[in-house]
């Protein structure tokens, strides 16, 4: 199979003088990638190369079709096999169900033997055919109709003016060809354009990867020009793209004010190593519900126009969230997240660092960045200890314990579990204080994660990751201190952190108390026609009164709802005892629904400044706040 046949052109057709060019630099470039791949010795020989082609037919929005261009195959049976789970998302999942209509035929149509050995695996008998292609089809949601995919889900979907591909439940891979680097085209309909993180090449449907892991690791946003919204800026000389699927519906936001938000973050982060491990990423967004994922050149997130319609500024906490991700658990990485075993679960006792840590460096850019006001910045992490300390698993739930049985059900963990997302932001606060403290404010936590990037992690995933062995003795060497027992009690162990002695060190008062809340009992996500009924607690008043996953609440107490957050903020003002009168919408018919309130008593953390702090903690207090070091 040629390279012409891969990109789309028939024999013996003519090619027009500029197509023609940008085809000679895209055979140049594939060239050179499979030359890249290969040892002197073996260039006599032509490589083995698998290169895909994504298509989306017009009018056709159920699903795409995926071929792989295998070339030179010298054995004599090839397996295929989809992961199991993705990056960043530590769910074994069904994606094996969306695939259809899967064959295999050599250059001139014949078909090949193809069977499925397994719910992700299919083998191709090719005998002496070295050049084939292997297609299937991938089911995806129409979002038009099912309404808005939700990011934590990855679900991929189309609908009439664009679409989400996303990696592991698109492409497969060729069993033992993962580590070479691969081609990819987009065939779309006409006027259709493409978004991602992959590598541009001179044709704007065609782009590259590093290997397979970096393929699949780039989800690409795909529709009408008109419908992808595209807006562009430089960060550091680094070109950035911010790409929104706006569903046919245009923009309705300050995009301005939200776009100049992601600049900041941007530059802000830079800051902590020095500049940017790439030479191009994208920020998708959709119009979904919530949620994120972040990847090695990009992140996709899942955003609420009518919410960037109240505050353009309101996906500033998750953006910064995921754009931190490029450097922690992306490149700084625990050595079994890469490469990786997509067939099987890849466990780590890290994720507090890869996760939570990252939640620090969340916090850090809220604050750096002219987000949030000191006692803002206060107050998350205030938040973040109440919910640890607070919950009745903190006696089992250790950050390492929460990190490895992620991948579970509630059967490995019987009493309950704590996000390591929380566990991990607020010891990364701690072990920055705690940095500050015993060097006199010269040293910090963005010195460990430096280190650990440049040493453990690199621009290009040259090195193996870290042990958690490593993260511990890097935090020493910066500290200058032991800090042994720090990890063996409050990562490993379960043993309650000294948190008013660490806030001190910062001249910052810290106090309990508890106090009387509304037990909600659910969770709503921002529909594209209003909040939805998310999470419902079991045994809740509202469940008892009969509130169902997918209910869109219409309004709450007579008084409307537009935002997820409206339902919170009306349900706060009630007190215990009190009536909740709930409208929603039920598969089109209008539903009343009714229950008193319930209350729990909930532990509140309340931190603020010392007046009297003394010169040396004020120095620490203005380095946590502001990231600055005296060198």
């Amino acid at each position: 199979m040629s390279y012409l046949k891969m990109l789309g052109f028939r024999a013996g057709e003519v090619l027009p003088g500029r197509i023609a060019f940008v085809l000679i630099l895209v055979l140049s470039l594939a060239g050179r990638i499979e030359a890249q791949t290969r040892t002197v010795e073996d260039r006599s020989a032509p490589p083995l190369s698998a290169q895909y082609v994504t298509e989306v037919s017009p009018g056709e929005f159920d699903h795409y079709r995926v071929h792989i261009h295998v070339r030179h195959m010298e054995e004599d049976i090839s397996r295929f096999l989809l992961p199991r789970w993705a990056p960043g998302f530590y769910r074994i999942m069904g994606w094996h169900e969306n695939i259809g209509d899967v064959q295999a035929e050599d250059e001139d149509g014949e078909l090949l033997a193809v069977e499925r050995t397994g719910n992700n695996s299919w083998m191709v008998t090719n005998g002496e055919v070295q050049d084939f292609i292997f297609s299937y089809s991938v089911e995806a949601l129409d979002s038009m109709h099912d309404g808005p995919p939700s990011a934590m889900t990855l679900m991929h979907y189309l609908h009439p003016r664009g679409g989400l591909i996303s990696g592991p439940q698109s492409w497969m891979y060729l069993d033992g060809y993962t580590t070479h680097r691969i081609l990819v085209r987009f065939d779309l309909p006409a006027d259709w354009v493409v978004a991602t993180g992959l590598n541009p090449t001179p044709d704007p449907d065609v782009f590259w990867a590093e290997d397979y892991d970096w393929l699949i690791d780039s989800p690409t946003l795909v529709g009408e020009d008109a419908n992808i919204h595209r807006w562009h800026f430089d960060s550091w000389g680094v070109p950035f793209t911010v790409a929104y699927d706006g569903a046919g519906q245009g923009v309705t936001f300050d995009h301005e004010t939200f776009v100049e938000s992601l600049v900041r973050i941007c530059d802000c982060q830079a800051e902590f190593f020095g500049g940017f491990p790439f030479e191009h990423y994208t920020f998708i967004y959709y119009n979904g519900g919530g949620g994120g994922l972040e990847h090695l050149r990009s992140t996709t997130i899942g955003m609420n126009a009518r919410g960037l319609e109240r505050d353009p500024l309101s996906l500033w906490n998750i953006s910064a969230h995921e754009f931190y991700h490029l450097w922690n658990v992306k490149r700084i990485r625990p050595k079994t997240l890469g490469p990786f075993d997509y067939q099987t679960e890849n466990r780590t006792e890290s994720l507090w660092i890869s996760e939570g840590i990252t939640e620090t460096y969340t916090a850090f850019t809220g604050i750096r960045a002219g987000f949030w006001t000191p006692q803002e910045y206060y107050d998350n992490y205030a938040r973040s200890i109440a919910a640890w300390i607070g919950s009745p698993a903190q006696p089992y739930a250790s950050p390492a314990r929460m990190s490895w049985t992620t991948w579970d059900g509630q059967e490995r963990n019987p009493h309950g579990t704590i996000s390591y997302y929380t566990q991990g932001e607020v010891l990364g606060m701690a072990l920055d204080l705690i940095i500050r403290e015993s060097t006199g404010n010269r040293r910090s936590l963005d010195d460990v994660m430096r280190i650990l990037m440049w040493e453990s992690g690199g621009e290009y995933l040259e090195y193996e990751g870290f042990g958690t062995e490593d993260f511990i003795y890097v935090c020493e060497d910066v500290a200058g201190r032991d800090l042994f027992d720090f990890f063996e009690d409050h990562v490993v162990g379960t043993v309650k952190p000294d948190w008013e002695r660490y806030l001190e060190y910062a001249g910052l008062t810290y106090r309990e108390e508890t106090m009387e809340v509304v037990r909600q009992g659910f969770r709503c996500i921002d529909g594209e026609a209003g909040p939805v009924a998310r999470l419902v607690t079991a045994g809740s008043a509202p469940d008892r009164a009969g509130l169902g996953r997918g209910d869109r609440v219409l309004s709450v107490g007579g008084r409307a709802v537009e935002t997820a957050r409206d339902v919170d903020r009306f349900l706060s003002d009630l007190e215990r005892g009190a009536r909740v009168r709930l409208r929603v919408e039920r598969e089109g018919e209008i539903v009343d629904l009714s229950w008193r309130v319930e209350t729990v008593e909930e532990l509140r953390v309340v931190i603020v400044e010392a007046p009297d702090a003394t010169p040396e903690q004020l120095r620490v207090r203005r380095g946590f706040l502001t990231g600055g070091v005296d060198r």
